[in-house]
């Protein structure tokens, strides 16, 4: 029972640290995918492209603007066509946080474009005239432009034109790989911000809930097979399962005095021996090589000792084996009548070897006498049988009588 309550608190307290995370490991995944939409967006920002020129006007003056202006050619819902590209130089990044925000365990750093990426878009604007004479300009939606004649996209072909042409440069997204860590060594988890007003703010706050679920990721469970009696007298768990074993044998409480380390490295010896691989070679190796098979809710199985206690089927398979042991009240109704001399028929026999043979006889001091402790039908002496009340018991499989030491 030690070794499955070992088993059994390992695996519970690694599931246990698992649903702990689970939260941290949301919220990062959380982050990382809020993360990974606002580069998508800002890349598609930077990849805009010119799609229409939309209504061009003409006016001499524009109040607020040009004030003294001879000519002015108006835009008005000029459009712009964001791109198509959601994936920032190099090819790796996007594929790096990809799987950065669909599982970020194993992340120590991730890739951050630069502040500009996302708060500044180019352009460069060049303005154009053409001639001195502004009576017959008119706007040229095909080539978007103000002149006399339609021209083409390179050149005016009039007398007299003005225009503007704008050319939108892409912000290098530069990503650089940031620890989660504000400290590498320590492996201390960059500050949470108290508000995300800046983009040090938002790449902060990313790093440290990345940070929170990969520091409270459990880890695997060792296995018991590794564990030496050394290593067992200094586990805690250990510890509680032989201060429960220590209480049991008390029929008073025991006080902190009576379960101390010393008393509980005594009951670990008791369990498992002295050497330090007996846990190992003794209990674990057996437990998992013994195959079981046993049924539970109509499905056969077939597993190891330790499987079982580690798939929480343990329960189960006790249950299945304690009920193949059998178990069987002798009910005295329905055993048939024991067959017993009487005391006359031991004294009529005067062979020894044919009174010894008399199921109740015993040939002593010469004679052949009813055996003591032996009761006469009806005679109110006590007989020395098994009772109505007795057992027989088979032998338990070894794993069972393991698992109920």
């Amino acid at each position: 029972a030690a070794v499955a309550a070992l088993a059994l608190t390992k695996t519970k307290s690694a599931a246990e640290a698992r649903s702990r995370a689970q939260k941290e490991i949301n919220d990062a995944r959380l982050e990382l995918s809020k993360f990974r939409e606002t580069v998508e967006a800002a890349q598609r920002m930077q990849h805009r492209k010119h799609k229409a020129y939309g209504t061009i006007t003409t006016a001499k003056q524009v109040a607020g603007k040009a004030t003294d202006a001879d000519l002015s050619c108006i835009y008005t819902n000029r459009l712009t066509q964001v791109g198509n590209d959601a994936c920032p130089e190099p090819s790796s990044y996007h594929t790096d946080l990809r799987k950065a925000s669909y599982d970020p365990k194993g992340t120590t750093t991730l890739p951050v474009p630069s502040q500009l990426f996302f708060e500044q878009l180019k352009a460069t604007v060049t303005g154009y005239k053409k001639g001195g004479h502004h009576s017959n300009v008119v706007p040229q939606e095909s080539t978007g432009r103000c002149s006399d004649a339609a021209g083409t996209a390179t050149s005016l072909d009039g007398t007299s034109g003005l225009g503007v042409q704008i050319e939108f440069t892409a912000e290098a997204a530069n990503p650089t790989k940031d620890s989660i860590y504000s400290n590498k060594d320590t492996k201390t988890c960059v500050q949470k911000p108290n508000k995300i007003i800046t983009h040090a703010d938002r790449i902060a706050q990313l790093q440290a809930v990345v940070c929170a679920a990969v520091k409270d990721l459990p880890q695997k469970p060792k296995d018991l097979e590794a564990y030496t009696v050394t290593e067992l007298k200094a586990d805690s768990d250990m510890a509680n399962i032989a201060k429960a074993i220590l209480q049991g044998r008390s029929a008073s409480k025991l006080d902190d005095s009576k379960m101390n380390q010393a008393a509980v490295d005594k009951v670990i010896i008791e369990l498992f021996g002295t050497a330090d691989n007996s846990f190992s070679e003794n209990y674990i190796k057996k437990l998992k090589s013994q195959r079981l098979r046993f049924r539970t809710a109509g499905e056969q199985r077939k597993e190891s000792a330790i499987t079982a206690i580690e798939a929480n089927t343990i329960g189960q398979a006790l249950v299945y084996y304690t009920a193949k042991i059998v178990v069987t009240p002798k009910v005295q109704e329905t055993e048939k009548p024991q067959q017993i001399a009487s005391d006359n028929e031991c004294k009529g026999e005067n062979d020894e070897g044919k009174c010894n043979k008399k199921d109740g006889c015993e040939y002593k001091d010469g004679k052949c006498k009813l055996k003591e402790g032996v009761k006469v039908e009806s005679d109110g002496k006590t007989t020395n049988t098994t009772g109505s009340n007795s057992f027989v018991i088979k032998k338990a499989p070894l794993w069972l009588a393991v698992l109920l030491i």
